[in-house]
């Protein structure tokens, strides 16, 4: 696609996205860095799903490479997994009122993955986007309260 606008919802909706769950899901966890959120087995399993399944619903609407956008989800995730970062889940987890606002890194690739599910039926892989932000709200709840 040549759409700047998908492109930066591309962004949006897998780095921030990504960025954003593991920081509240590492918090509920007990860990510090965002590096070491990822490298739980628990955390990465419902951050790559929902990845996954938010990644299908962007291939969908934007007509992007599936091949390419899951080497993006790659490498987006391999750039948060380093060690040498480290950057505090409780600083990426930051105003997450904001985060969970509608349309926002959150509730926003949700959204477009529900839609997808009105248009192909979606493999019990990629089940993570509806739970995982069921599971990331409650993890923010501490946070913000």
């Amino acid at each position: 696609t040549d759409s700047l606008r998908a492109y930066i919802e591309r962004k949006f909706f897998t780095l921030n996205c990504e960025h954003a769950m593991v920081a509240y899901l590492g918090f509920v966890h007990g860990l510090s860095r965002v590096d070491q959120a990822l490298a739980n087995e628990a955390v990465f399993k419902d951050v790559h799903g929902a990845l996954r399944e938010s990644g299908a619903g962007l291939v969908s609407k934007h007509g992007f490479d599936a091949e390419a956008h899951e080497r993006y989800v790659e490498r987006v995730l391999a750039r948060i997994a380093n060690p040498k970062l480290h950057d505090d889940v409780v600083r990426v987890g930051r105003q997450p009122l904001r985060k969970l606002a509608k349309g926002d890194r959150l509730l926003g690739p949700m959204v477009t993955a529900q839609i997808l599910q009105k248009l192909a039926p979606i493999s019990e892989r990629q089940h993570n986007c509806n739970v995982a932000p069921g599971k990331v709200i409650s993890a923010a709840m501490p946070v913000i309260i």
